[in-house]
């Protein structure tokens, strides 16, 4: 993914994007008010339509290294080989991680997260899982 046409280059501010070389963009998804926010396997922000960084001092630093990612408002889902970190995407802060070893996401839609399981283990199941998003009201 090019994300490098999304970002405005006369933006300042989003120079920490140019000083890493290793960062890798993944995905990004349009939130509200023109806002998107840009996942990247090593951190979030948002951008405005213009390309401009949007809430310059917010920011998700991932604990692990993202290999692909789920949006359903309010929450950013980061999908890691070995767990599944969850971010408010207005405060920024971490709700929970899902510890569950050798994860592969499937195919996310709307309402949930169906991703499979398996056992470093040939000789051991592979199980598939689904994470549905209860809560009628936002916790936070």
């Amino acid at each position: 993914m090019n994300t490098q046409s999304l970002l405005d280059p006369a933006d300042s501010s989003l120079g920490f994007i140019n000083k890493r070389d290793t960062s890798r963009p993944i995905a990004f998804f349009r939130v509200h008010d023109g806002q998107f926010l840009l996942c990247y396997d090593e951190f979030a922000f948002y951008v405005n339509r213009n390309g401009q960084r949007a809430r310059s001092n917010w920011m998700i630093h991932w604990v692990g290294t993202p290999v692909s990612f789920k949006f359903d408002y309010p929450y950013v889902l980061a999908f890691d080989s070995q767990f599944i970190e969850v971010y408010h995407v207005e405060t920024a802060s971490v709700v929970q991680v899902i510890i569950t070893g050798n994860c592969t996401s499937l195919s996310p839609n709307k309402n949930d997260v169906n991703l499979c399981v398996s056992s470093p283990s040939p000789t051991q199941p592979q199980e598939v899982l689904r994470i549905q998003h209860l809560l009628a009201q936002d916790p936070l």
